[in-house]
């Protein structure tokens, strides 16, 4: 964690790791949900927790390794090896900052010691998003990056910290979890959203107390037009787990010059306790793939939710 060394002077200073951004980075990732401006921290603090993980690597190795350059004087030399006491003027290190490598640089030095190959056009991508993000009015793919951090970033930093225990990761087995999952969902465009959806809206559900959940559960179905109804009830939610998931149906009309051209069923999912919201698209991928997003407990109610989102038939109207 973050390490504060108060001086008898009353100045303060706060030395961060790796971990302290990177802890704070999959929350921020992991809670973003819809929310750009938390999304954009996630990138940026990753980017920053990943190149400070690369720069921990090679000190374990040589600290010499993590400078850009080593000045004529050596100085450069003297502050990485803490030698400012066998300096004949120890002060002329005390305002010099250590010019670390470009992340370039680190990239490729960290692959002479570690096998990074898989992963270093990820990081380097990592790196230019986090550039556009900082640099005036850069813009960013949401989807391309979500798939980028589940299936590439993300496994790499939990890699590293299962293979070095000493850098001090403290991401909690739940938090690596919760990736894993998103990971083995996060196929393309739709199921990338969808399982950060779902990551978002478990991490809510995760901070509410058991008070709190049972007053939710047994509110009131809420509905969200005059002509919107409940098909099916009481379903297991794939974000928080309890039975509090409703299907809703509603009609809507497509109009041309003339009036009226056709009208359509439209279909939608939400929970009263966590608040999640599944359009049609993301319930037919649910049930697509149904053991995956609700487990082989709840397999029984595959055709619940089947049955709920098939247009009634018109003809039997008339």
């Amino acid at each position: 964690m973050a390490f504060t060394t108060t001086y008898t002077s009353g100045r303060q200073e706060i030395a961060f790791s790796a971990s302290d951004f990177l802890d704070e980075a999959i929350s921020d990732f992991l809670e973003s949900g819809a929310n750009a401006s938390r999304f954009a921290s996630s990138i940026v603090k990753l980017a920053t927790g990943v190149e400070l993980l690369l720069k921990d690597l090679l000190e374990k190795i040589c600290p010499a390794l993590v400078l850009d350059k080593v000045d004529d004087a050596g100085l450069q030399i003297a502050k990485a090896f803490n030698l400012e006491k066998r300096l004949r003027s120890p002060k002329e290190v005390d305002n010099l900052d250590l010019r670390t490598a470009p992340f370039p640089t680190l990239m490729l030095r960290v692959g002479k010691f570690y096998d990074i190959e898989a992963y270093v056009g990820q990081l380097t991508r990592l790196h230019k998003i986090r550039n556009s993000l900082v640099h005036h009015r850069g813009k960013v793919d949401v989807l391309e990056t979500n798939l980028l951090l589940v299936k590439y970033v993300f496994p790499f930093i939990e890699g590293i910290g299962k293979y070095d225990k000493t850098l001090g990761l403290r991401i909690s087995s739940a938090t690596w979890k919760k990736i894993r999952q998103l990971e083995a969902q996060s196929v393309d465009v739709l199921t990338s959203q969808l399982a950060k959806k779902i990551a978002h809206h478990s991490s809510l559900a995760s901070r509410l107390s058991k008070q709190k959940v049972a007053v939710l559960a047994r509110s009131e179905v809420e509905q969200g037009s005059r002509n919107e109804t409940v098909v099916e009830d009481n379903l297991r939610c794939l974000a928080c787990g309890n039975d509090t998931v409703s299907i809703f149906q509603d009609f809507d009309v497509d109009y041309d010059e003339s009036g009226p051209s056709g009208g359509y069923f439209v279909f939608s999912l939400r929970c009263r306790v966590c608040g999640v919201e599944l359009d049609e698209d993301e319930i037919r991928q649910v049930i697509s793939n149904f053991g995956a997003y609700l487990g082989g407990d709840v397999a029984d109610q595959q055709q619940f939710w089947e049955q709920a989102i098939t247009p009634p038939d018109m003809d039997e109207s008339y």
